[in-house]
């Protein structure tokens, strides 16, 4: 089971989405027993200039229950979060901000969340050619 403090991820763990908790290390991928899924919502894409841009997608957290959670969408190679997650949030659950309002989404209390627990992100630039992933 995954921990977490009681009202949230610390924004010292912004960049590097490590946990800070006193004993606690980052859980190695030989361990993780957990997965993101990433789809797109229906009827939020939009068609601009006859291409089709996905404005909402569906992140959703799979594989056990857990407690804690710091998830951020990035470009891919970068550090900074991308968009915003909407503010209809599952329960124990928050927006935060890393480097705008909203660009983040941690825990609110450290107690057990659903399994699947998912959430809703925004992408607002929909220029962009750069690959994202959800972390």
């Amino acid at each position: 089971m995954v921990t977490g403090f009681g009202n949230g991820a610390p924004a010292t763990s912004c960049v590097n989405l490590s946990p800070t908790h006193a004993g606690i290390t980052k859980q190695s991928a030989a361990t993780n027993k957990y997965s993101l899924s990433v789809e797109e919502i229906d009827g939020a894409m939009n068609t601009r200039k006859d291409q089709p841009v996905i404005d909402y997608i569906s992140v959703c957290v799979k594989g056990a229950k857990f407690q804690g959670i710091l998830m951020q969408v990035r470009v891919v190679g970068k550090t900074e979060p991308v968009g915003t997650f909407d503010a209809k949030l599952p329960n124990n659950t928050k927006r935060m901000k890393c480097t705008a309002d909203g660009d983040s989404v941690s825990h609110s209390k450290a107690e057990d969340k659903a399994d699947p627990t998912c959430f809703t992100w925004k992408f607002h630039d929909t220029t962009t050619t750069e690959k994202l992933h959800a972390v």
